[in-house]
């Protein structure tokens, strides 16, 4: 876990795009995915406490897959150009993500994702706030590959906020222009995109992401 201190002078060190315009871009394509779970802590230090942790392990996505009833994949963070701490994900950085079955050639057997954008403090509503923009990427580990390697084409973007009011801590993911990604693919990509994709908007995905909030509210 990282120490608050240190956490604390990553995110003002990172304060960009202090608006609230288009942390959650608007939805174009396909239907869009919105889950919210809130908690109530026995006072507002607690709670100021409680969310500096769940930013810790936001940050740290190496630390997901340990969450308490998170079990949907393992996730590797790959630092790229960002200044955040090593353990600390920052703009720019890169996830890798490692789901249950065969995995995309054009990522090496791995879907990625670029965090794109990250904002502190942009809701005026809020005693605190932050969120993170994931959006599927193409392999950063290969210099001259463009195409995305993920089931999800390049439009489809995560967002994660969390916000706290007094005692109260909520966060939220929104998953927008979720499309699978199936363009100028090869065969094996193109029918194992397909098939991953046409699972996640079944509804496994908000399954997921869901115990993924919990997991998170609990630290």
């Amino acid at each position: 876990m990282v120490k608050t201190e240190k956490l604390i002078k990553y995110s003002m060190e990172n304060k960009l795009h202090e608006d609230n315009l288009g942390i959650v871009p608007e939805n174009t394509e396909g239907k869009p995915l919105d889950i919210e779970e809130s908690i109530i802590k026995k006072s507002i230090d607690e709670a100021s406490d409680s969310y500096q942790r769940m930013l810790g392990v936001l940050l740290e996505p190496g630390s997901w897959e340990t969450l308490n009833g998170f079990s949907g994949a393992s996730f590797k963070l790959q630092k790229i150009n960002s200044q955040a701490p090593d353990q600390l994900a920052g703009i720019h950085d890169h996830i890798q993500i490692d789901i249950a079955g065969p995995g995309p050639d054009k990522g090496d057997g791995f879907d990625w994702v670029e965090i794109e954008r990250i904002d502190e403090n942009f809701d005026e509503n809020a005693d605190e706030s932050f969120g993170m923009r994931l959006r599927a990427s193409s392999n950063p580990e290969k210099a001259n590959e463009t195409a995305t390697a993920h089931f999800f084409s390049d439009k489809a973007t995560s967002t994660f906020i969390i916000k706290r009011n007094g005692k109260t801590i909520t966060m939220s993911y929104h998953g927008r222009n979720e499309v699978p990604n199936v363009k100028d693919m090869n065969v094996h990509d193109k029918i194992r995109n397909s098939i991953v994709s046409l699972g996640a908007l079944s509804g496994l995905s908000s399954l997921e992401w869901t115990s993924f909030i919990k997991g998170i509210l609990k630290c």
